[in-house]
């Protein structure tokens, strides 16, 4: 419930954009129209405006040929406020990392159910280009595009918005090859795995995709590895 007038006169603006179905790039109108209809002083309408603007709803064009006009808000809104909160929060990278990871077996499964063809032509063409790649940032960067591409294939708007929104503040799941060095046997080993699951989502089975990727998940990483082995020799 709005606090202030300010606050009501941007939840009356809100609310005709959506009920009017404002399409983004329309025209809301000029300060002075504004101000007339709301019956309100300059400051409050320029406070309203600037919640509004905040929020990704309006954009304010000075000028001639200006004025306020509608803009749909990005992710990025979405971000920087679950950035801000955790933060504040105390909450460390590594409990974002471990919900990325839940949240991968669910999407694929999902994405196998209701993805397109175009989908997963545009998931095998990552699959190819990580293939091609011997460079380790550029093999992180395509995995980055992977899996978003199998949020959007979800056809779940809140399922990608969710997960580009915490792709954006950790660097999506290859972040977590930061720094590991990955031979060329595992590195063809993570382009295999994904080609399977490209299959998988064709062929409508999101079981065997979710365990391809359960499979690739659970595999200790390079450094992990190079532990568990010092270790084992140390012990023997």
């Amino acid at each position: 419930m709005p606090r202030s007038k300010s606050e009501y006169v941007a939840q009356r603006l809100l609310d005709r954009i959506i009920t009017d179905n404002l399409a983004s790039g329309s025209y809301l109108g000029t300060e002075a129209e504004l101000l007339q209809q709301f019956n309100v002083s300059r400051p409050t309408l320029r406070e309203s405006l600037r919640i509004l603007e905040t929020q990704g709803v309006i954009e304010l064009r000075p000028g001639p040929g200006g004025g306020i006009m509608i803009t749909r808000p990005g992710t990025d809104i979405v971000a920087h406020g679950l950035s801000v909160y955790l933060r504040v929060h105390g909450i460390p990278d590594t409990t974002m990392h471990r919900a990325l990871i839940a949240l991968q077996p669910a999407l694929i499964a999902q994405a196998a159910e209701m993805g397109s063809a175009d989908d997963f032509d545009a998931l095998d063409a990552v699959v190819e280009k990580m293939r091609l790649t011997s460079d380790l940032r550029e093999l992180r960067q395509e995995l980055r595009h992977f899996y978003l591409l199998i949020a959007r294939a979800t056809q779940n708007q809140i399922l990608d918005i969710f997960w580009s929104t915490l792709d954006k503040l950790s660097g999506g799941p290859a972040s977590t090859l930061e720094g590991e060095k990955i031979t060329a046997a595992g590195r063809q080993r993570i382009v295999a795995l994904h080609g399977e699951m490209v299959s998988a989502c064709r062929a409508k089975d999101p079981s065997t995709a979710s365990a391809l990727l359960n499979a690739l998940l659970s595999a200790p990483s390079p450094s992990q590895t190079q532990s568990r082995r010092r270790q084992a020799r140390s012990e023997a």
